[in-house]
């Protein structure tokens, strides 16, 4: 055998990669040569080298680095393979080495949340809302309790409860997150038509409300003239036990028209010059 195909000129090379890290560039390769004069030099291009046998920061991919000895004689060449380094979540193999395969992988199972919990009055609705991240999109949300798919749901819950929702990625894998909506007596609003305060009694039908007391409504008096054009005033608020009054017109004018706003402000337009 002569020269570089002398065992004793030329390379045995052996090629280790570490794969990267899942989304990073961080690939490893050590090249470990036997034979020639001992004095390697190193190169991924066979072009620049080095006396380093260690390639850092290498793209997942097929690659080929290069060895000779330092006399620049007898190159040789070995294939090492990078991969990403990143689970697969459905070929039950750990692909990034931690352990852990398929949804059992944090990189595969999606994090779910339900939101904060949060608190109503009796009677009261609130919306719910789910999200995720992580895993694989798109995702599905299942909710307990009878609300079906979604990531949103309105409840408005006689007792305080606890909400279970599932979130699913694409692959299968799937995580649960739950919010609680507590129920309180509040204090009844009377003009709401909500039962605030949990006694089955809305607005003007509960004690709490008929406890203001009834209205004892005064008139008000307005004096107009024949031949005015129009005529406007303000209904006064006389009974202190009004919350929130509502004005209407009960019985309209028969000699003219009259209309009201919602403060009490009325605008009254006489027909033909008589007063009604």
């Amino acid at each position: 055998l002569i020269d570089c195909d002398d065992p004793d000129c030329g390379l045995s090379l052996t090629a280790s990669p570490t794969n990267a890290t899942c989304g990073s560039n961080n690939g490893q390769v050590s090249i470990s040569a036997s034979g020639g004069s001992g004095n390697y030099e190193y190169s991924s291009d066979s072009i620049t080298w080095a006396g380093s046998n260690l390639f850092a920061n290498v793209l997942p991919g097929n690659h080929t680095f290069y060895v000779r000895n330092g006399d620049g004689a007898c190159p040789a060449s070995v294939g090492a393979t990078v991969t990403d380094g990143c689970e697969v979540c459905t070929d039950g193999i750990d692909n990034d080495g931690d352990g852990l395969i398929d949804c059992a992988d944090p990189d595969c199972a999606p994090v779910s949340s339900a939101g904060p919990n949060v608190s109503i009055c009796s009677g009261a609705s609130t919306m719910l809302t789910a999200t995720a991240s992580g895993g694989t999109a798109p995702y599905t949300f299942a909710w307990s309790d009878g609300l079906g798919a979604g990531a949103t749901k309105t409840v408005s819950p006689g007792p305080t409860t606890t909400y279970t929702v599932t979130v699913t990625s694409v692959t299968g894998c799937s995580s649960t997150a739950q919010v609680t909506v507590t129920v309180t007596a509040c204090s009844e609003d009377c003009t709401d038509g909500i039962d605030n305060d949990g006694d089955g009694l809305v607005d003007c039908d509960d004690p709490d409300c008929q406890a203001i007391g009834m209205p004892q409504l005064v008139d008000d008096v307005f004096n107009t003239c024949p031949g005015i054009g129009n005529y406007g005033n303000l209904v006064s608020v006389n009974d202190g036990n009004l919350q929130n009054p509502v004005f209407t017109i009960v019985t309209p004018p028969a000699k003219g028209t009259i209309n009201i706003n919602n403060f009490g402000a009325f605008n009254y337009t006489p027909a033909d010059s008589q007063c009604g």
